[in-house]
């Protein structure tokens, strides 16, 4: 293994580390939305969250991250557009993050 892979796996093991703190925080952004679906600054960190991890995801390997969160941002886009319960597209929000943090088990070792 060259010095470039190791360092790149190194990488992609940190970003495996860190990245569940950021789910978990993008989690409590859409239970606060759950509560209260007018609060567009939430929205908007909602929002920006699943940018940058759209962003991010395949440049440390994982693309399907980023695939995932790009439709997560695209969906926020929606909800911020047109008033709606929004309480399905929260829940599609949430399986977003769950499968975000499906595609990180086992590469934090």
């Amino acid at each position: 293994m060259t010095d470039w892979d190791s360092a790149m796996k190194e990488l992609r093991r940190e970003y495996a580390r860190t990245t569940p703190a950021q789910l978990d925080r993008l989690a409590g952004l859409v239970e606060g939305l759950q509560q209260n679906p007018d609060d567009r600054a939430a929205l908007s960190e909602l929002h920006r969250g699943f940018h940058t991890l759209a962003g991010s995801g395949a440049i440390f390997g994982f693309p399907e991250v980023s695939r995932l969160c790009r439709q997560a941002e695209d969906e926020c886009a929606t909800l911020g557009d047109e008033p709606r319960s929004g309480s399905a597209d929260l829940g599609r929000l949430k399986g977003v993050i769950d499968a975000v943090r499906e595609q990180l088990v086992g590469h934090v070792e």
